[in-house]
């Protein structure tokens, strides 16, 4: 390990003072650039330490240093620097889980922002062995391991399937039942999986939201539980998609395109056992019929505007959002209303009213 390090450091390459990011900047750097040549991820942070001369004629101040990312840190003193007088600033790289060649940027301000020195670090970091935690995070029971709990499918579009997968390994040298449920037994929901895991394989799980069976608009979520060896696994294969139309052999410049000019009401501060409401406007700025395909309400929120509502071309609508402060305490409440549109651009529109309870 020292060895690898003493090798990456005497690649350091010191370029001419001349070529400072700013040449007018009284302070002198030794070099502009550090080359650590290949550092290995799993040997950690490597720093290397920048000097510089003042030449000019009065102290100077180093008052901020700026860098790229959080990957990259500085450690300098704020202590007046006098002429002729030498200092340091050190700059530590973390090539923790960014393999690669890297090229970092570091900026030097001094004296009331006058000066200003572009130092720049480079490299490449040779990457760690993956383990099995690495590709499978999530930690299950009976050796279990998942790549992750959450799959977002986005908008699929009516008479569509898509599929995710989640990937699993069992660890343990025995042979684990699986046996899967869901909260809420969706329709368009299916999963296929083994129902035997053999010892030390990985596999998938795979997942499909299937719109071929019938319209399905908006939000869909279901929650897949994995049951090992008949024990119910505690946190669940969170799913989520929305249903849009299928967007097919429509002109862009034909299509219907919905505009709200405002998605979000504060309606500020109110008493308890009140129902506020505030009027939107929904207009179809498109050459065809804008149609409601669905809404849906959230929290204390409901609305009048009803699925299957039409807007002509060029034509607009009013609608009423109402938020309940029943049953609440003193405190924010709040609500959301989520709009399913044929508009291919934009098919899924949420308007959020909110309110301080007192």
């Amino acid at each position: 390990m020292v060895a690898l390090c003493c090798a990456a450091f005497a690649t350091g390459v010191a370029t001419d003072i001349a070529a400072q990011g700013n040449p007018s900047s009284t302070l002198v750097f030794d070099e502009q650039q550090w080359d650590f040549g290949t550092v290995r991820e799993q040997d950690g942070t490597v720093t290397h330490r920048f000097g510089f001369t003042n030449k000019g004629r009065n102290p100077v101040v180093i008052e901020r240093v700026e860098v790229e990312c959080g990957c990259t840190k500085p450690e300098y003193s704020t202590a007046p620097v006098k002429p002729g007088e030498r200092g340091t600033i050190a700059i530590t790289y973390d090539p923790t889980n960014r393999p690669g060649a890297f090229l970092r940027a570091i900026e030097v301000w001094s004296g009331n922002g006058t000066n200003y020195n572009r130092l720049t670090l480079k490299g490449a970091v040779i990457p760690r062995p993956r383990t099995v935690a690495d590709d499978y995070p999530v930690e299950l029971t009976a050796g279990v391991r998942l790549t992750g709990l959450w799959l977002d499918f986005d908008f699929i579009g009516q008479g569509r399937a898509k599929s995710k997968t989640v990937g699993y390994v069992n660890t343990s040298n025995k042979s684990v039942t699986l046996r899967i449920t869901t909260a809420r037994a969706l329709d368009q929901l299916s999963i296929t999986a083994p129902q035997q895991l053999a010892p030390g394989t990985r596999g998938e799980i795979t997942v499909t939201y299937d719109l071929s069976g019938g319209p399905a608009w908006g939000r869909m979520s279901d929650d897949i539980y994995l049951w090992l060896n008949g024990i119910k696994v505690e946190n669940p294969i969170m799913t989520a998609a929305v249903g849009v139309d299928a967007f097919g052999g429509i002109a862009a410049d034909a299509a219907p395109r919905a505009k709200l000019p405002s998605l979000f009401h504060h309606f500020g501060e109110a008493a308890a056992g009140k129902t506020l409401v505030k009027e939107f406007t929904l207009s179809n700025e498109g050459k065809s019929p804008l149609t409601v395909r669905d809404v849906q309400c959230g929290g204390k929120a409901s609305t009048s505007l009803k699925a299957e509502t039409q807007i002509a071309a060029g034509k607009e609508i009013t609608f009423k959002v109402m938020l309940s402060t029943n049953d609440t305490a003193n405190g924010r409440t709040a609500g959301t209303v989520t709009i399913i549109l044929n508009d291919p651009a934009k098919p899924l529109r949420e308007l959020r009213v909110v309110s301080n309870v007192k």
